[in-house]
């Protein structure tokens, strides 16, 4: 037989005051006290790489589309690991090119 116990009504320390240890109050810090840049400025930086699910969706093109470029050599690829690969936003905007009209 196990001679472990189970403890059932365990109270909260004394410098909780009564209240669970392990939640918060629930407010975030403001941004005049948070350290570090604001989230609105993390999200307008643009992304060094992107999947190739990414690139098709920002696009319009199909991954396939994308993959055959790669295949290709059209669009220049990187290899993130045995499966992954990324390319720049900047090498897939230059497969967009504006046909001049009469």
């Amino acid at each position: 037989m196990s001679t472990w116990k189970k403890t059932v009504n365990r109270q909260p320390t004394s410098t909780t005051n009564g209240k669970s240890p392990f939640r918060t109050t629930g407010s975030m810090p403001s941004a005049k006290i948070r350290k570090g840049p604001l989230m609105t400025t993390l999200a307008t930086t643009r992304r060094q790489y992107e999947s190739l699910a990414e690139a098709a969706e920002r696009t319009g093109l199909s991954a396939r589309t994308i993959r055959r470029r790669i295949a290709t050599g059209n669009l220049p690829a990187y290899r993130c690991g045995p499966r992954v690969l990324r390319v720049k936003p900047e090498d897939v905007d230059k497969l967009m090119v504006r046909i001049p009209t009469a």
